[in-house]
């Protein structure tokens, strides 16, 4: 069933460590990055982290979950893909908009601006903080998972690095190159281009 006060997405990433403990570091990953947004009553059930927002908490007006009331972050692996399925739900910002809107109705205006007024009024406040609301989020769970998925990227072994120094030997396995080599023969990553 669809619902104005709810947001589901998911982002697919593929990785070649083994998926159940990228899973399992990802978990503590946004366990940690809720927390330091102050969600409340984070739970972890089975692939899912469960958590809800207090309404009343002292956050800035920009703390990522500020117009959120609860959600959840749920991981699929098949192979070596991992899926992050998430949902957020606004239930608290959308009924402070209602009574917003309503409010503006007994206000004694005329009966044009008594229904021109709620309609913009619950689309400014509720529309527009739950679009930015919504974008942030997406922006939260890619960054994170990036983060996460580059942490090791620029580790290099010693053995790499001379790899690297040396222009006979193929940066990604370390194969002997011959000067005419315009690929690497024992990986077939492109050593040379021809000008």
């Amino acid at each position: 069933m669809k619902s104005i006060t709810k947001y589901q997405n998911s982002v697919s990433f593929t990785t070649i460590d083994d998926p159940q403990t990228v899973k399992n570091e990802l978990f503590e990953v946004f366990i940690s990055k809720l927390e330091e947004r102050k969600a409340s009553s984070i739970k972890q059930e089975e692939d899912y982290i469960l958590y809800k927002v207090n309404f009343f908490r002292f956050v800035s007006n920009w703390n990522l979950l500020n117009t959120i009331s609860d959600g959840y972050i749920h991981f699929e692996i098949t192979d070596h893909q991992i899926e992050v399925n998430y949902q957020i739900r606004f239930n608290d910002i959308f009924f402070i908009s209602c009574f917003m809107a309503f409010a503006s109705i007994l206000a004694g205006y005329d009966i044009v601006a008594k229904i021109i007024i709620p309609i913009l009024i619950f689309l400014i406040y509720y529309g527009l903080n739950v679009s930015i609301c919504i974008l942030r989020y997406k922006h939260f769970i890619k960054k994170t998972i990036t983060e996460y998925l580059e942490k090791d990227i620029c580790s290099l072994t010693k053995e790499q690095e001379e790899w690297i120094a040396d222009d006979s030997k193929c940066d990604a396995c370390g194969a002997t190159l011959k000067p005419s080599d315009k690929y690497c023969q024992n990986c077939g990553l492109l050593v040379r281009i021809d000008m």
